[in-house]
């Protein structure tokens, strides 16, 4: 388990606070000091960060609501408490608890100013808590007890496990009158009271005669009784809301969704015109491979295997005789310029093709005579040749055609 570090903001907040530093492991080990929030920063490596927040700030109540589901519930407890509440539930923060069978749902009630303050300064110096909780969460929890940790200024009390206040220790005595009052029969039979040895504060007397005052003295300062008495899962953690990691991206990315649907959008169609034309020119391709593997089968009818037709082809024109090979570079090329043409003119079947004189002579059947003009137009348009049709014989349904082609 990872190490703990313990921030406590107090009245000097942010220029100087107490840290503390515990390791879970078999010799536990504690480390505490106060200093700037920067010099804490150079402690926060590899740490679960855990805030406590004065409990001065918060307020700690309930809130009944019958619905179970979690977004109902979020929904609707700022207006189930908005009588209860001095401010206007628009400026609080609610940090809500698990809700119990009976429908009750503990929260915390805290200023969003406040929530913005303590997170701004920590995260000025790159410290992002992962838990922040009221102060008086982390006292220890017994069944039927109330605990009550008195200091110089201040006297911490938990009441259970969702329940708190921090008041002036010169006022506990007569708080605690009033709450164990306000408990009727259902108030706490022990209140344990945690103080410091020099303070002499736990001398508390109560008119309730059947309330045990357990007295505890302690050296520990009361950051060390927090941090020894931490349980996160007895406690309501701040950083729910509007202050989660989560709900910060979400707040980033949100101006900006319609345009990265967008783009996504332009993406996937884009990747889909790019795959439609790649297995388009992958056919096409294969196509005339096969066409040209076709032509050179014709025109070298005593070929019995084809592995590259360009290639073989130099090689049989410089075994006929038929040139050099930038002669037969001529051939390949006017040949190349023709299929690009042919191939786009449906119906068009090849019979026969030489080459002779720079000159290459088509024996093919088309479709029709209008069809027939229109090849011819096409090449000497698309592929700048000179076109002769040297005859052309109308049969029942197709023309019989020679063609002489070659460069101007």
């Amino acid at each position: 388990m990872r190490d703990r570090l313990f921030i406590l903001i107090g009245s000097e907040f942010p220029v100087q606070v107490e840290w503390l530093r515990s390791s879970d492991n078999a010799e536990q080990h504690w480390t505490m000091s106060r200093s700037s929030l920067a010099d804490v920063a150079k402690e926060i490596a590899g740490c679960q960060l855990i805030v406590l927040v004065p409990g001065t700030e918060v307020s700690l109540v309930e809130a009944v609501v019958p619905s179970k589901q979690r977004q109902h519930i979020v929904s609707a407890v700022p207006y189930v408490l908005e009588d209860q509440l001095a401010s206007d539930i628009e400026t609080l923060h609610f940090a809500l608890g698990p809700r119990s069978n009976n429908g009750v749902v503990p929260v915390v009630v805290v200023a969003k100013s406040r929530m913005y303050e303590w997170l701004e300064q920590l995260r000025a110096v790159s410290i992002e808590p992962d838990i922040m909780l009221p102060d008086m969460l982390a006292l220890p929890l017994l069944v039927e007890e109330w605990t009550v940790l008195l200091d110089k200024d201040n006297a911490w009390v938990r009441q259970g496990l969702y329940s708190g206040v921090v008041v002036d220790s010169s006022e506990i005595q007569q708080w605690l009158t009033l709450a164990i009052d306000e408990q009727g029969e259902h108030h706490p039979k022990i209140i344990r009271c945690i103080g410091r040895r020099e303070l002499e504060a736990c001398d508390i007397q109560l008119s309730a005669v059947d309330v045990h005052i357990d007295t505890e003295i302690s050296d520990d300062a009361p950051l060390q009784i927090f941090a020894k008495n931490f349980t996160d899962t007895e406690s309501i953690n701040l950083i729910q809301g509007e202050y989660s990691p989560r709900e910060q991206l979400g707040r980033f990315f949100r101006p900006w969704r319609y345009t990265a649907i967008l783009f996504i959008v332009v993406v996937v169609f884009g990747f889909g015109s790019l795959v439609q034309n790649y297995f388009s020119l992958s056919a096409t391709s294969a196509r005339l491979a096969s066409e040209i593997n076709q032509v050179y089968l014709e025109t070298f009818p005593d070929a019995r295997k084809v592995v590259d037709a360009s290639a073989q082809m130099k090689q049989k024109l410089i075994e006929l005789g038929a040139g050099d090979v930038a002669q037969g570079n001529d051939f390949l090329q006017l040949l190349a310029n023709v299929g690009e043409t042919v191939q786009a003119v449906p119906s068009v079947d090849f019979r026969h093709v030489s080459y002779q004189g720079g000159k290459l002579n088509l024996s093919l059947r088309i479709k029709d005579l209008q069809m027939l003009e229109q090849l011819k137009l096409a090449l000497i348009k698309n592929s700048a040749l000179e076109v002769d049709i040297q005859s052309a014989a109308s049969r029942d349904n197709y023309v019989d055609a020679r063609l002489q082609i070659g460069k101007p």
